[in-house]
């Protein structure tokens, strides 16, 4: 169902978001649209990491842009060295560090930024990933946050980005919080970062679906862009 305008605009605000973090089902739904019990919640973000377990090297130290509810780090907690979870919603960053406290996730660190620098893991990070983030802001401020990431990375790291595509415009996901508030991704927006960066392209993985309109299958809305960081031999 198709949200009023004025609601749209309304939880479009700064405000309404960050107040989504103040309880687990308010930030539940900000987070994924519907409402979840924390089991179903956890294992949403187990099948997404399970998708993802051949770009995750084991004993690896883990960085999570965004991280909201910390579910996708509480998933890999028992195979990493150590998962840091950053989130400039204060309120996420708690919910995060109880849910990581009574899922018995003791690898993880949770901590809330002011969203100008990404808090340095010294040593660098063998992962950095961000699902569920650079479509909800623009893509500039998300070019300057890739910047932030690779840097980050070791020789040979891994950054796994979520992008929608253009095609998530005729999808029900834009009738909630209205165009405005989301940002698709070209081939080309892609490309134009990777031209002035030193990451390589390992993988496109497609990650959220529409039924074609001529009943001929499935098109790709959003994908997991796998990016490499050249390990320097």
């Amino acid at each position: 169902m198709k949200l009023p305008a004025p609601v749209r605009k309304l939880l479009r605000t700064r405000i309404v978001w960050t107040l989504s973090g103040l309880t687990y089902p308010t930030a539940a739904y900000a987070t994924k649209g519907r409402l979840l019990t924390q089991s179903q919640y956890l294992g949403i973000c187990r099948d997404d990491m399970s998708r993802l377990a051949k770009h995750l090297p084991p004993h690896a130290t883990i960085l999570e842009f965004g991280c909201g509810l910390g579910g996708h780090l509480i998933a890999v907690d028992g195979s990493v060295d150590l998962g840091v979870g950053v989130d400039i919603n204060r309120f996420f960053v708690r919910l995060a560090r109880k849910m990581a406290f009574h899922a018995g996730a003791f690898h993880l660190r949770f901590v809330s930024y002011d969203g100008a620098r990404v808090p340095i893991i010294p040593g660098g990070v063998d992962v950095a990933l961000a699902i569920g983030v650079f479509e909800r802001i623009p893509r500039s401020l998300a070019l300057n946050y890739l910047d932030q990431l690779s840097e980050q990375l070791k020789p040979g790291g891994r950054l796994l980005i979520h992008l929608l595509t253009e095609r998530a415009h005729e999808t029900t996901l834009f009738d909630r919080l209205g165009s405005e508030a989301y940002t698709p991704w070209s081939p080309s927006d892609m490309n134009d970062w990777l031209e002035r960066s030193d990451m390589l392209v390992e993988e496109v993985i497609p990650w959220g679906f529409r039924p074609r309109s001529d009943g001929s299958g499935l098109s790709t809305v959003a994908e997991i862009h796998v990016l490499a960081k050249p390990d320097g031999s």
